[in-house]
C-alpha cells in the first residue's frame, strides 16, 4: 500500500492574512492565550478549519478551539460534542469567552430536547441518535471533544457520526491522547478530518501501511504498529498539532514520579495464589507478560485483578498513613487518592474515616476532609466535591475511580497524587496525573506515586502500559520513549505484620 500523501502545500499560518484572523478576535480571548495557543489557532486556520489540537492534558485546548469555531461564526450553527461529563464545562467556557446572548446556547440533555439554536452541546450519545434521526445536517462547524470517542471503527457512535462530521465545512478534534493503545485508533478520525486523503483507503490499507496487518488464525488482526515514522509525519505536516507541557515554556512545576513496590504478606495472598493454580490463568499471566498479543487475555485476568486490589489495601493504607504523618507538607497541602476497583475505594474510605489532622495550636485533633467521586456519584455532588476541593481547606483529600475522573476534571490544588491500582491503558493513568499538573498548578513539584505489588499482575499491567505508551508516543511525538521511563523505583517493607 502506498504511503500517506503529504506533498499538499498548506499556507504558512504566519502569513498577514493569518495575522489579521487573529486581531479580529474578541480582546477577552487574545489577552488570556499564550503564544502556543496563538500558534494553535493559527494552524487550525491553515488547515482550512479542520485539525486536530492534540495538546498534553492541561494545556488549554478548549480556548483554541473556541478561537476557531469564532474565527468562523458566519458559518454557524457551531455544533460541541462531548463527553456527558463535560457538558456545563463547555457551556461555561463558551458563555465566558465567546458570550453568546443566554438563549442562543443550549445543552441537549434528553432526546427530545430542541436541537435548533446557535451553539448545541451535546453529548457523543445523543448526538449518534441525533444522527440517525438526521438532526444534524444543519451545522457546519463543529468541536469534538475527547475525540478518542470515535475510535473504534466498529462502533455505532462512529458510524453514525463519521458522514455528518465528515461533511463539516469546519471541524476541530479536540484529544490529548488520540491514540490510547495502537494506531488504528486513528484512522476514523484522520478519515473525518481529511476525507480527501483516505476516500480510497479501507481499514485493510490502514492496516497493512500503519498496524501491521495480519491474520492470527481467526481473524484479521489490527493491534500492531509498523511505518510509525512515516505516519507521524503525516500527522505533523497535515492534521495535528501537538505541545507537550516541557514544549511551550510555562513554567509548570516539574512531576516527581515514584514507583511504590509494597509488600503484600502471605496470609492477604492466599487467595491470588488459589486462583494461580487455575491453568487458564497462569497461562495468561504468562502471556500478559510476554507482551505476546497481551490484550486477548484481559478478561481472563479480570478476577485475578479484583483480588490483587483487595490483597494490597492494607498494605496501600499502611503507606498513606505513613504518607500522612511523615511528608514535610504545610497545611493547605492536598491529596488525590486514584483506585478502581469498589472494594478498594470502599475500604480506602474506611481508612480515611480514622484519619486525623494533628493538633495546632492548642486544638484539637480533628477528622480529615475527603470527598468521594465514582461512578454512582451525581454530576451535581461530582462538581460540588471538586469546588470544594478546589477551595476549602479543610478538604484535603479527593478519593478517584480512575475511569470516572480521568477527564474533565480541574485538580489543581493536588500537591500528592497517589495510585492505588493501575489501569490496562495508560492514557487512563496520564489523563488522572493531568487533572493535578496543569495550568493552575502552583506547588513547586507535584509527586506521583503508583504503588505496586512485588511479583504480582501489577509487575504485568505496568509492562502493558510501558509497552503502549511508546508506540502512542513514536506516533503522536516522534519519540519511542515511554512516558513512564523517568520513573525512579523504590521498595517498601511494611512495619507490621497484621494478623
Amino acid at each position: 500500500m502506498k504511503a500517506l500523501c503529504s506533498g499538499y502545500s498548506f499556507p504558512d499560518p504566519t502569513s498577514t492574512t493569518f495575522v489579521n484572523a487573529w486581531e479580529e478576535l474578541p480582546a477577552n480571548l487574545k489577552d488570556v492565550m499564550y503564544d502556543y495557543q496563538k500558534d494553535g489557532f493559527l494552524y487550525c486556520l491553515s488547515r482550512e478549519g479542520r485539525a486536530l489540537i492534540a495538546d498534553e492534558m492541561g494545556l488549554g485546548k478548549t480556548i483554541q478551539s473556541l478561537a476557531v469555531a469564532h474565527h468562523y461564526k458566519n458559518q454557524w450553527p457551531l455544533l460541541i460534542i462531548c463527553p456527558p461529563s463535560l457538558l456545563q464545562h463547555w457551556y461555561r467556557e463558551i458563555s465566558k469567552w465567546l458570550a453568546p446572548p443566554e438563549n442562543e446556547i443550549s445543552i441537549v440533555k434528553k432526546g427530545s430536547d430542541n436541537m435548533v439554536n446557535k451553539i448545541v452541546i451535546i453529548s457523543y450519545d445523543l448526538a449518534k441518535k441525533a444522527a440517525a434521526a438526521s438532526q444534524l445536517s444543519g451545522f457546519r462547524v463543529c468541536i469534538c471533544d475527547e475525540s478518542h470517542a470515535l475510535k473504534n471503527l466498529t462502533s455505532k457512535r462512529t458510524k453514525m457520526l463519521t458522514p455528518f462530521l465528515t461533511a463539516m465545512e469546519r471541524i476541530i478534534l479536540l484529544s490529548g491522547t488520540p491514540i490510547s493503545n495502537r494506531p488504528i485508533e486513528l484512522f476514523p478520525q484522520l478519515r473525518i478530518l481529511r476525507p480527501q486523503d483516505f476516500h480510497d483507503w479501507s481499514k485493510f490499507d490502514f492496516g497493512r501501511r500503519y498496524c501491521n496487518l495480519h491474520h492470527d488464525g481467526y481473524k484479521w488482526n489490527f493491534q500492531g504498529a509498523s511505518n510509525i515514522d512515516e505516519l507521524h509525519n503525516y500527522l505533523k505536516t497535515r492534521v495535528m498539532i501537538r505541545r507537550m507541557k516541557t514544549d511551550v515554556g510555562l513554567q509548570l512545576p516539574r512531576t516527581r514520579r515514584m514507583r511504590i513496590e509494597i509488600e503484600i504478606q502471605p496470609r492477604e495472598l492466599k487467595q491470588m495464589n488459589k486462583m494461580l493454580q487455575d491453568k487458564k490463568i497462569k497461562r495468561a499471566l504468562e502471556r500478559v507478560r510476554e507482551l505476546e498479543e497481551p490484550w486477548k487475555h484481559f478478561a481472563e485476568l479480570a478476577d485475578l485483578r479484583v483480588e490483587l486490589g483487595k490483597a494490597k489495601i492494607n498494605a496501600v493504607c499502611e503507606h498513606l498513613k505513613d504518607c500522612w504523618e511523615n511528608w514535610k507538607w504545610n497545611e493547605t497541602d492536598k491529596i488525590l487518592i486514584f483506585g478502581h476497583h469498589q472494594k478498594v475505594l470502599d475500604s480506602i474510605e474506611s481508612f480515611m474515616d480514622k484519619l486525623r489532622v494533628p493538633p495546632n495550636n492548642g486544638t484539637r485533633a480533628q477528622p480529615v476532609g475527603y470527598r468521594r467521586i465514582d461512578g454512582s456519584t451525581s454530576h451535581a455532588h461530582k462538581i460540588r466535591s471538586v469546588d470544594e476541593f478546589q477551595t476549602d481547606p479543610n478538604v484535603r483529600i479527593l478519593l478517584l475511580s480512575m475511569r470516572t475522573a480521568y477527564q474533565g476534571l480541574n485538580l489543581t490544588r493536588a500537591k500528592y497524587v497517589v495510585f492505588t491500582e493501575l489501569d490496562w491503558n495508560p492514557t487512563v493513568l496520564e489523563q488522572c496525573e493531568a487533572r493535578a499538573h496543569r495550568i493552575g498548578q502552583r506547588a513547586a513539584c507535584v509527586d506521583i506515586h503508583y504503588l505496586l505489588a512485588e511479583s504480582s499482575l501489577d509487575d504485568a499491567m505496568w509492562a502493558v502500559t510501558r509497552s503502549k505508551s511508546r508506540v502512542n508516543n513514536h506516533v503522536l511525538n516522534g519519540t519511542k520513549r515511554s512516558s513512564g521511563d523517568d520513573y525512579s523505583v523504590s521498595r517498601k517493607k511494611r512495619r507490621t505484620h497484621r494478623k
